[in-house]
């Protein structure tokens, strides 16, 4: 579905909140710093608690893909912000890195399933495999 480039510019940016724990023991939100730097460059509005993860994951990076679907299995809900004003326009998506999808998918069907159309995703980096000719 085609988005028209005033639906973008309306739209508010959500990174993806890492559980608890793991925020503790970095002591940084990776995706959320990204966001914040995409924001300013993009001007587009930060929303960096409209997505909460509740429950804590395995780590993706030596999962299958079907584990990784399994793994993220209501790892999402909606987050304090969203909750209180939930958005009228397409919200973005944003993650540090995307390897199969399934944290990307997770996370906007969590917002789906509460009315909340996704735009897109905003990714940093690809994970895949390398081949020789790379």
């Amino acid at each position: 579905m085609a988005h028209s480039s005033t639906t973008c510019r309306q739209s508010d940016c959500c990174p993806y909140s890492h559980a608890h724990q793991q925020k503790q023991q970095r002591g940084f939100n990776q995706a959320e710093l990204l966001a914040q730097s995409f924001c300013q460059a993009t001007r587009l509005p930060l929303q960096p608690q409209g997505l909460k993860r509740i429950r804590a994951t395995q780590a993706q990076f030596q999962l299958s893909v079907t584990e990784r679907e399994k793994n993220l299995v209501d790892a999402f809900s909606l987050g304090k912000a969203f909750l209180k004003n939930r958005p009228s326009t397409p919200v973005l998506l944003l993650d540090d890195i995307y390897t199969t999808g399934s944290t990307a998918q997770s996370a906007a069907q969590t917002l789906r399933q509460h009315g909340i159309r996704v735009y897109g995703i905003v990714v940093l980096a690809r994970a895949g495999r390398m081949t020789n000719d790379e």
